[in-house]
């Protein structure tokens, strides 16, 4: 067995070390968030895990599986059936509906420090949500800021920009 050099081993970490940030993935709109971030929660989406899903053993089990159509079909019935209170039932649908883009295109959660600088006996939590939602974002926008114009007016009411193809929900930023 050939002992490693001294020389070889360098090589094989520059070499190792090169190849790094071609096999590591940038977090989803890390590049978006801000760097004082406490919390931060990226998803990609489900459009880019498509590829990949199609090709799984998950995927096959659960299309035979039925689960699809009971998650369309059967579970707002259910819900609409079993809640003592139709609005609410409605209310969970609303909330389904407009977090399905959410889950289609690239989302990130981003929390910042709390702000104690204002009022040191009242702290501002602080958050958004990021979604990079593409052609969709106009519309997306538009869905979603009926129901913010409901929430009373105040320093923690969240607020709603897009810029393009990219969505912003903000509070008490």
């Amino acid at each position: 067995m050939r002992k490693m050099t001294h020389a070889t081993r360098l090589l094989a970490a520059c070499v190792l070390f090169a190849a790094t940030p071609a096999a590591v993935k940038a977090a989803p709109l890390d590049n978006n968030v801000p760097g004082d971030a406490v919390l931060y929660v990226g998803w990609q989406g489900a459009d880019a895990l498509a590829p990949a899903y199609a090709q799984s053993n998950l995927h096959g089990f659960i299309a035979a599986s039925g689960i699809p159509a009971f998650v369309a079909n059967d579970v707002p019935q259910m819900l609409s059936k079993y809640s003592g209170d139709p609005a609410a039932a409605a209310q969970l649908r609303m909330a389904l509906t407009l977090a399905a883009p959410f889950w289609k295109h690239p989302t990130a959660l981003y929390v910042p420090p709390v702000d104690f600088t204002k009022n040191p006996q009242q702290p501002t939590f602080r958050a958004a949500i990021l979604c990079d939602a593409g052609a969709d974002a106009q519309a997306l926008s538009e869905r979603i800021t009926p129901r913010l114009a409901s929430i009373p007016d105040g320093p923690q009411k969240p607020t709603i920009a897009t810029d393009r193809k990219m969505l912003v929900i903000a509070t008490g930023i």
